[in-house]
């Protein structure tokens, strides 16, 4: 029996000092594709962007790094 990949949708997040890179995966969590580019404000303001995005995309895990 195979199984069948679940429905992840995956946003990752590439942090830097002055601009975060945003990434959203397809369904099946084996493809990303970029997404938006985010200013750095301050670390509330950036997670709180970054969860409303991960909302915003249906995603059910954000990975950073």
């Amino acid at each position: 029996m195979i199984n069948e990949p679940a429905n992840l949708r995956i946003l990752a997040v590439d942090p830097g000092e002055k601009r975060l890179g945003i990434a959203v995966s397809d369904l099946s969590a084996t493809i990303a594709n970029p997404l938006t580019v985010l200013q750095h404000i301050s670390r509330l303001i950036d997670a709180a962007s970054i969860a409303r995005l991960a909302e915003e995309q249906s995603a059910r895990l954000i990975v950073v790094g």
